[in-house]
C-alpha cells in the first residue's frame, strides 16, 4: 500500500510562511492536525471537516467543502509507545520516529474510500443546521408579517391603543413563527435527504468500481493511495521529478498552471470510472477527478476547482520490495546498491528520490 507523503508540500508551505490547520471528524470527536506541528492529534479513519490557512498567525483563508467519502489515517497513529512498521516501505522503528512521516520513504498518511454513512450524515446535518440561512429567513418572516399585522389592526379597528399594538405584535409574530417552522422542517427534510442520496449514489459507484478492481486483484485502498500520491507529486514537483524523469506516461495533466503555485489540494469527487486492459496487458483505469487547488500568486491566496480526466496505468517497473530494517535499492543511474535514506548515489552522484509508484498517472486523451 502506498502512503501519501507531505514532505514536498511542507517545503512550499514554508516558502510562503503558511500553516494549514485541518479539522477531522472521527467517531463523533473533532481531531486537529496542523502543518507546523502545533496540533498533532491521532487520526484514524477520520473525514475532513474544514481547513484553515494561516500566515503570521493570521487566518487568511478557509475551506469547508470536503467529501465525506474520503477517510484519513495518519502514519504512526496509536503507535507512539511501541514499534511501528511503515506499510509503504517496510521501515521499522519506534512510533515516535514517524511524527513527520516515515524516515525512509516520507509516507505521512493513508487514504481510503468507503461507505461513509456517518460522514454523509454529519455533512447532511451540518447543511440542515445552517444558522445563517435560518436567521435570514426568520428576519424575513417577521419583516413581512409584523408590518402587515399592524396595518390590518390599525385599518380595521376603531382604536389603536397599547392593547391594539400588543395584539398586532401577537398576530404578526405567530404566523411568522409558523411559516418559519414549516420552512425549517421542509428544508431539513429535503436538503438532508438530497445530501444523503448524493453520497449514497457516490458510494454505490465506488462499490461498483471496487468490484471491478477486485476482479483485477487490485485493492481499492492501494489504487486510491496511489492516485493521491501521484496528484501530490504532480502538484508539488511539477511535471518532472528531480532526476528529470517524467512524472507520468503519455500526455501530462495541466494541474500546475499560471494561476498560481499550489500550496494545498483536495479531491472532492471521483466519478466516470472505466476499466479496460491495455495492449500490453496492463490494467488501464480512467476516471474523472474534481480537484480543488489552493493557490498562491504573489501575496494572494485563492481556491480553484477543476475537473480532470486522468488515466492510471500499472507501473511497468515493479517497485523494490523492502523489508523491516535497513533497505538497499539499486540506483537508476549506475545500478549500484544504495540506501534509500541517502540523498545521492555515492558512486555516480545521481539523486535518490525513492517513491513507491505502483500506478503511473497521465492525462486521458
Amino acid at each position: 500500500m502506498t502512503f501519501v507523503s507531505e514532505k514536498e508540500q511542507a517545503k512550499i508551505l514554508k516558502k510562503y510562511g503558511l500553516c494549514v490547520q485541518t479539522e477531522f471528524w472521527e467517531n463523533h470527536n473533532i481531531r486537529i492536525r496542523s502543518s507546523d506541528h502545533s496540533h498533532g492529534d491521532d487520526v484514524r479513519d477520520g473525514i475532513v471537516l474544514q481547513k484553515k490557512y494561516f500566515r503570521n498567525d493570521a487566518l487568511i483563508h478557509r475551506e469547508k467543502d470536503f467529501s465525506p467519502l474520503i477517510k484519513y489515517t495518519y502514519l504512526g497513529t496509536d503507535a507512539a509507545s511501541g514499534t511501528f512498521t511503515c506499510p509503504n516501505c517496510g521501515y521499522e522503528e519506534k512510533g515516535t520516529a514517524f511524527s513527520d512521516g516515515c524516515p525512509y520513504c516520507g509516507a505521512s498518511y493513508n487514504v481510503e474510500y468507503a461507505d461513509r454513512r456517518e460522514g454523509g450524515q454529519y455533512f447532511a446535518d451540518k447543511e440542515s443546521k445552517n444558522t445563517g440561512l435560518y436567521a435570514a429567513v426568520l428576519i424575513l418572516c417577521l419583516a413581512v408579517c409584523l408590518p402587515l399585522s399592524f396595518y390590518i389592526v390599525r385599518t380595521t379597528g376603531r382604536t389603536f391603543m397599547f392593547f391594539d399594538k400588543l395584539k398586532a405584535v401577537v398576530f404578526g409574530v405567530t404566523p411568522a413563527l409558523l411559516i418559519f417552522y414549516l420552512f425549517f422542517v421542509t428544508h431539513a427534510f429535503v436538503i438532508t435527504r438530497l445530501a444523503q442520496q448524493r453520497y449514497e449514489k457516490q458510494t454505490q459507484l465506488i462499490r461498483k468500481f471496487e468490484k471491478d478492481l477486485s476482479e483485477l486483484e487490485i485493492p481499492l485502498s492501494t489504487f486510491y493511495n496511489n492516485l493521491h500520491s501521484e496528484l501530490s507529486y504532480y502538484l508539488y514537483n511539477g511535471q518532472q521529478d528531480k532526476n528529470g524523469e517524467s512524472a507520468g506516461e503519455g500526455e501530462k495533466i495541466e494541474i500546475v498552471g499560471r494561476d498560481g503555485e499550489p500550496v494545498d489540494a483536495d479531491i472532492l469527487e471521483c466519478r466516470d470510472f472505466q476499466i479496460s486492459e491495455g495492449e500490453d496487458g496492463r490494467p488501464d483505469i480512467r476516471l474523472s477527478v474534481k480537484l480543488r487547488r489552493i493557490l498562491m500568486k504573489g501575496e494572494k491566496i485563492h481556491a480553484r476547482e477543476d475537473l480532470f480526466r486522468i488515466r492510471m496505468r500499472e507501473n511497468a517497473v515493479k517497485p523494490d520490495e523492502l523489508h523491516p530494517g535497513v533497505n538497499i535499492i539499486h540506483c537508476r543511474g549506475c545500478g549500484a546498491p544504495v540506501d534509500v535514506t541517502k540523498k545521492t548515489c555515492e558512486y555516480c552522484g545521481r539523486r535518490i528520490n525513492y517513491r513507491q509508484r505502483l500506478y503511473i498517472m497521465s492525462a486521458d486523451t
